[in-house]
């Protein structure tokens, strides 16, 4: 049986119409994250210096994500950090279905979300893949200036969770629906590392998880010694042992660009 996206029964019900209606009144007064600014987005850009427009940089066949494609042909389409552009993805959306999309959708995200705002890619989004970062003030505090990060995280990967419900689809080895939770080892973090894996594990061990070990000291780094290197091989070693002990599947990586001890 060929999987059939969420979206298309809610364009056909009106339900994606009306969600569409509802984002873009939303712009009025913003509240699609967790930063609330209540800017009125058709006068002033917000927080996330989003306006009433979308500009588009590029559009790519992207081959660096989890098993979500094959070499030879477009899977899905992978939406990554798109929340400010809600309104006018839903809009594209319609008229992508009115012209025969029907390949899933992945909702590629930090996990700074609002529960509330995630609501309305129920049924819509078929596939989440979920950062999560950090599980503390202090390093959300530190590295990102979003002290609030992991209050929203948590509860926002939850949602997603429920959306799934924890079930996963298959089409010839490609995922069709699901969630994938993934874990950046940062160095000198691998507590919160292994935090990340255990909060996992208690809502479902049966979480595919994407345990990744790429972390490269650019931009600002050289403020913030404690990670202005390279991870090395005994701690993503030490996250991953944490991983197989917590009974945790999904995907580990090669060691590619890690530091020796």
């Amino acid at each position: 049986m060929t999987y059939i996206p969420g979206y298309i029964k809610l364009y056909e019900n009106g339900e994606l119409h009306k969600r569409r209606d509802l984002l873009y009144e939303k712009l009025n007064s913003c509240d699609l994250c967790p930063k609330k600014c209540k800017v009125n987005r058709h006068e002033s850009i917000g927080v996330c210096r989003v306006g009433d427009r979308i500009k588009i940089s590029e559009f790519v066949l992207y081959k660096g994500e989890e098993p979500l494609q094959n070499e030879k042909k477009v899977q899905n389409i992978d939406l990554v950090t798109a929340t400010p552009y809600l309104p006018f993805i839903f809009d594209a959306l319609i008229l992508s279905v009115e012209k025969g999309l029907e390949i899933p959708l992945v909702w590629n995200t930090s996990s700074y979300e609002s529960v509330e705002t995630l609501k309305l890619l129920d049924g819509v989004v078929d596939i989440y893949l979920a950062d999560i970062r950090y599980t503390t003030e202090y390093a959300a505090r530190r590295y990102s200036k979003t002290p609030d990060y992991w209050d929203f995280a948590k509860e926002a990967v939850k949602e997603m969770y429920n959306q799934t419900k924890g079930q996963y689809i298959f089409e010839n080895d490609i995922m069709k629906k699901g969630l994938i939770i993934r874990v950046l080892v940062l160095p000198n973090n691998i507590d919160e590392a292994k935090d990340t894996l255990k909060f996992i594990a208690k809502l479902d061990k049966n979480i595919l998880v994407s345990l990744m070990d790429q972390y490269v000291p650019v931009y600002m780094t050289k403020e913030y010694p404690e990670i202005n290197r390279l991870l090395k091989k005994s701690e993503y070693d030490k996250v991953v042992d944490t991983m197989l002990e917590l009974g945790l599947d999904g995907w580990i990586q090669e060691h590619k660009l890690l530091e020796g001890d």
